[in-house]
């Protein structure tokens, strides 16, 4: 069915051309001590629009940059957005990308999670928008971006109202062998992966504080059924995880692998339904 959707809105934008934008820019980040790349989709007639956008924030996964998601063969979010925008199964929107190195959005030596959330989205919404509210930002991220839009979509339910987990890795109680999150600096004391330090950060030690806030946010769960780092058993154990906790959810698993393809379909879906009904638990 998503392959059909997509040859559908190949032959929708040839014939609907959209003038959208991709801005490549920096911001110095205080936290970071250093300057920080990112990318920001402006859809056609932007300015007409630009006071009611509503905006999509993208993290890529590990060994990725903020070119990703922007790329004409990885993610083509340019090419999604203006397709869906011109067939209007989505409004106008922003979408945003950052390069977090290999943070995995949380902070250690490059403190991606304090940057992201004081300084990078006060200053996109400063420069291209207006401080948005919650029913305004929908947060995704593929692989080691869903393990950073699931913790910063329960750490910060006041931010957004949706979260898009695209393949992610957020593995609990341990990453399997394969992970590249055993081999990064973050979860690791003294060079060797260090299990406390990837339960910390893990999403059952969220739910408490994210309980409290009592702002619910709905999490699309999605992932290839041959995806080669166990990410079907992530999604499964995730989504029984929410229902039992009753935080609203929608988990989909399609033919495909830990790929682009996978990521395109799912996320092409999946805005669809968050941004037509921000508010719909």
């Amino acid at each position: 069915m998503m392959r059909y959707i997509g040859i559908f809105l190949v032959m929708i934008s040839s014939v609907y051309a959209q003038h959208s934008t991709v801005v490549t820019s920096t911001f110095f980040s205080d936290a970071a001590g250093k300057d920080i790349a990112y990318q920001v989709y402006l859809p056609d007639n932007y300015k007409k629009h630009k006071d009611s956008l509503a905006i999509l924030y993208v993290l890529h996964g590990h060994g990725g940059s903020e070119k990703d998601w922007m790329h004409s063969e990885k993610g083509r979010l340019p090419f999604l957005l203006d397709s869906l925008i011109t067939i209007r199964k989505i409004p106008p929107v922003l979408a945003v990308t950052i390069n977090a190195e290999n943070s995995w959005y949380i902070d250690h030596e490059l403190p991606m999670e304090e940057l992201f959330i004081q300084e990078f989205i006060p200053i996109i919404e400063e420069r291209y928008t207006s401080p948005r509210t919650r029913d305004k930002r929908v947060i995704a991220g593929n692989s080691a971006g869903g393990f950073g839009a699931l913790r910063l979509g329960m750490k910060y339910p006041s931010l957004f109202h949706s979260a898009i987990l695209l393949s992610p890795a957020a593995y609990y109680p341990q990453p399997p062998l394969q992970s590249s999150s055993r081999r990064i600096p973050a979860f690791a004391t003294e060079g060797v992966f260090d299990p406390q330090k990837w339960d910390a950060c893990s999403y059952p030690y969220l739910l408490e504080a994210y309980k409290k806030q009592q702002l619910p946010v709905r999490f699309f769960l999605s992932t290839g059924d041959d995806d080669p780092f166990d990410i079907v058993e992530v999604v499964i154990s995730l989504r029984t995880f929410m229902k039992a906790e009753k935080i609203p959810q929608e988990l989909s698993i399609i033919n495909g692998r830990h790929s682009w393809d996978v990521w395109r379909s799912c996320l092409t879906r999946d805005i669809q339904r968050a941004f037509n009904s921000p508010n719909k638990f």
